[in-house]
């Protein structure tokens, strides 16, 4: 006949302090990583911003240069076209704008 092994509570004590142990690790870890995740998400988001109110000042700053300046109206529609093909990278002189 066949002996059964011996499954006893004591011979199992440790194994489940290092089960939670681990489980715990892992469940920190991940925690961690969602921390810093979202830390980094955030610091993106107030750059971009950031960023954005730059280029509106800028932008509002150049308009009211070239207002002041009485180089073209924000009406011009030529103005808004070379405008638009600047900002997509187009090039631009200052006749463009009505300088002379």
């Amino acid at each position: 006949m066949k002996k059964q092994p011996n499954f006893s509570r004591s011979n199992q004590q440790g194994a489940v302090l290092v089960v939670g142990l681990v489980t715990l690790l892992v469940l920190t870890l991940l925690g961690i990583t969602g921390m810093r995740t979202s830390i980094m998400e955030e610091k993106m988001s107030a750059n971009l911003i950031s960023q954005n109110i730059a280029l509106q000042a800028a932008d509002s700053c150049l308009q009211r240069g070239m207002l002041d300046s009485g180089g073209f109206t924000l009406d011009d529609s030529q103005w808004q076209d070379n405008y638009q093909n600047t900002a997509m990278g187009g090039g631009a002189t200052a006749a463009t704008y009505g300088a002379e």
